[in-house]
């Protein structure tokens, strides 16, 4: 499916919008979680309860991070494409508006 460079920018935004949610709960709510998982672990240590969790963790944050640059570079080439349009028509209108 090809997309009009008027139509793509809002697919962008939301991409970026989705890809920065799921960063911060990487970043922000992992850590919490495994912090809780921690003192989980050292309370049963303590209490001598043969049981421990893992950690969580997730491989491709790093590709995230790199897929929300892009789209963010995206964002503003479309942008920048839409502004150039528009002043192409603005510019053949006021042209056409010396014609008459």
């Amino acid at each position: 499916m090809h997309l009009s460079s008027f139509s793509r920018p809002p697919l962008l935004i939301a991409l970026q919008k989705k890809l920065k949610q799921a960063i911060y709960f990487i970043d922000e709510n992992i850590p919490i979680f495994n912090e809780n998982i921690s003192s989980i672990n050292q309370l049963f240590k303590n209490l001598n309860i043969p049981e421990s969790f893992s950690n969580l963790t997730y491989s491709d944050d790093q590709k995230l991070k790199e897929k929300l640059k892009f789209v963010e570079d995206e964002i503003k080439l479309s942008l920048k494409n839409i502004e150039k349009a528009q002043n192409e028509i603005e510019k053949s209108h006021h042209d056409q508006e010396m014609i008459n």
